[in-house]
């Protein structure tokens, strides 16, 4: 502008990397990435564990519908942690072996998919026995054992089928194989590896028991209708939202309702007649092993 107004009319234009690379850019584009990558931290710390809808397949096709809609049993049945603990626990391979020791073929998949569940802990269901030992045996070992409980019972249902027997049992053996094993668990024997659908980010504190044993609080609130689920998903998007807005519309059960709240009320009473001086912590559950170590 001064080589202009002293009369240079051939001053040097700017050219589009000399703007580019101008202080006045540069600072935007600063600002614009700490804004973009702030907003994407923000936005996917918040999306931890949230993943409604989430559906994947298990190793055993487990059906729930099966089992807790058409049989009727009871969630915590198997689910045993959710009265007493913080998390509602995977169930054991034994709490299957509680009905499965009987029932040796599903309504949906015979012995396809109970195999597995023998394979795992080492059950023949051929004798009614546990494999002596069992950790010890090669997979060929193994193989003989499940292939001829497959083999028999598909031949014993499928009389006019028996050409096929091979066939199916080649198919299921390797899909105990496929279910079982994997790069980081070469062995077939040992726990099912689930897929975890539920996994709340460590920051957000969540216990089954002050649910479920306290606040009387249904399992289908939060998992949605489980009972009718072949294949179980996340039916909540498990929000920081969507828990508050749960807290601020359930009502809490009155103290005559509510053994714990009912031992707090008694305590007011007996202060205020003159009884009791006092409440401890020991009085109101302090010394359960749960209180610190959950």
């Amino acid at each position: 502008m001064a080589e202009l107004k002293a009369g240079n009319t051939e001053a040097e234009r700017r050219t589009l990397a000399d703007v580019l690379t101008s202080r006045g850019v540069i600072g935007f584009m600063v600002f614009a990435l700490v804004v973009l990558g702030g907003y994407t931290t923000v936005n996917n710390a918040i999306e931890l564990g949230r993943q409604q809808g989430y559906q994947p397949d298990q190793p055993i096709k487990f059906s729930h519908a099966t089992h807790s809609g058409l049989h009727k049993i009871e969630c915590q049945y198997c689910h045993d942690g959710a009265r007493r603990s913080k998390q509602s626990v995977i169930p054991a391979t034994n709490t299957c072996m509680n009905c499965h020791r009987a029932i040796k073929e599903g309504s949906q998949y015979g012995t396809a998919e109970l195999t597995k569940i023998y394979a795992s802990i080492g059950y023949d269901p051929s004798t009614d026995k546990y494999i002596e030992n069992y950790e010890q045996l090669s997979e060929e070992e193994i193989k003989k054992i499940y292939t001829k409980w497959i083999g028999d019972t598909y031949v014993k249902r499928n009389a006019d089928k028996v050409d096929e027997a091979e066939t199916v049992v080649d198919q299921q053996w390797n899909g105990i194989v496929t279910s079982l094993t994997n790069d980081a668990k070469p062995k077939i024997q040992g726990p099912i590896e689930w897929l975890r659908i539920h996994n709340l980010p460590d920051h957000a504190y969540f216990n089954h028991a002050q649910h479920v044993a306290v606040g009387k609080v249904e399992c289908q609130t939060c998992h949605g209708p489980v009972q009718e689920m072949e294949v179980v998903y996340q039916n909540s998007p498990l929000s920081m939202g969507w828990c508050v807005n749960c807290h601020r519309k359930t009502e809490v059960s009155s103290f005559n309702d509510n053994e714990y709240y009912k031992a707090y009320q008694n305590y007011h009473e007996e202060i205020k007649k003159g009884d009791r001086d006092k409440v401890t912590v020991e009085d109101i559950g302090g010394l359960g092993c749960q209180k610190c170590h959950y």
